[in-house]
């Protein structure tokens, strides 16, 4: 069933301006600044919208990847969150045969390297 929305105001986090955007019933104020957010055209604004969208590019191709292994698929997003952040510069996950490095690269795209016999590589 289709959650049905309603116009409300939200502030953008980062600029403090507001908006009319439309919400789920009951969203609180940092549901509705979220989705404020995510509309402003401010640059921090911007740069947090890159931010989340590779968030989610990333963790629906890892639900995709692992979906049959919860703790790869844990492990992949901590690591994929971890880059993102920049609380690390790369990520190696080694398991069974294959090597994964998660990395990001020049362009500011998030990287997955998978390498066994055959190399795959996912750019978001």
């Amino acid at each position: 069933m289709k959650q049905e929305l309603f116009e409300a105001k939200g502030f953008c986090k980062f600029c403090d301006q507001g908006r009319m955007i439309k919400a789920p019933a009951g969203a609180n104020e940092d549901e509705l600044n979220e989705l404020a957010t995510m509309e402003c055209t401010c640059d921090k604004a911007k740069h947090y919208q890159n931010k989340e969208n590779k968030k989610k590019q990333c963790f629906d191709w890892i639900e995709n990847r692992w979906s049959q292994d919860e703790e790869t698929k844990r492990l992949f997003i901590q690591a994929a969150c971890n880059i993102i952040e920049y609380k690390a510069k790369q990520v190696t996950i080694v398991k069974g045969e294959w090597k994964h490095v998660i990395d990001m690269n020049n362009d500011g795209l998030l990287t997955i390297k998978s390498s066994k016999k055959v190399d795959e590589e996912v750019s978001f």
